[in-house]
């Protein structure tokens, strides 16, 4: 017989097993805000209404289906990340998308900033990257700890030498 949710009837029989007790408290660590519709289980890795969270605490059969990864919402991503133990919040992954679009948009900055020389300076600065002669620079300004002028200098070198749009692209375009 099932529970029925009424309350009366808290021993469940099933074919060859032993009664099985299912109310009762569960190890469901859920904190239910006080106002608030859901909330994410992180335990579960999956959001839950304030029905689901007390049927979590009270019923030892949802919280086992949930430990198991077959609880109502779970999905097949949630129950391998419940395995690998791997759960993120809501906000976790909210987080990650917003670094890596961060990622890539400084990624595409430096592209168009790469591609495009707008003067001698900006020809110089890539010549002395592809020939290591920048790294030696950074590496003995970085040990005497002065400005070694680079970009001051690519900057005047840009301004006294620019390039006619349209027209000359740069020496490695």
């Amino acid at each position: 017989m099932g529970c029925g949710s009424c309350g009366k009837n808290k021993t469940v029989f099933t074919a060859k097993q032993e009664p099985v007790d299912m109310h009762g408290k569960t190890d469901c660590q859920c904190v239910f805000p006080n106002g608030e519709t859901s909330v994410f289980c992180s335990r579960h890795n999956v959001i839950k209404s304030k029905h689901q969270c007390n049927l979590c605490r009270n019923r030892k059969d949802y919280f086992q289906l949930w430990e198991e990864g077959k609880g109502p919402f779970q999905t097949p991503t949630s129950n391998a990340e419940i395995k690998a133990k791997t759960v993120k919040s809501p906000e976790e992954k909210q987080k990650e998308q917003e670094e890596a679009e961060k990622r890539m948009e400084q990624i595409e900055q430096m592209q168009q900033k790469q591609a495009r020389s707008t003067g001698l300076g900006d020809t110089v600065e890539k010549f002395t990257k592809l020939t290591g002669i920048k790294t030696v620079i950074d590496t003995v300004a970085k040990l005497t700890g002065k400005d070694c002028g680079c970009e001051a200098r690519k900057e005047f070198l840009n301004r006294q030498f620019p390039y006619k749009k349209g027209k000359t692209k740069g020496f490695f375009e």
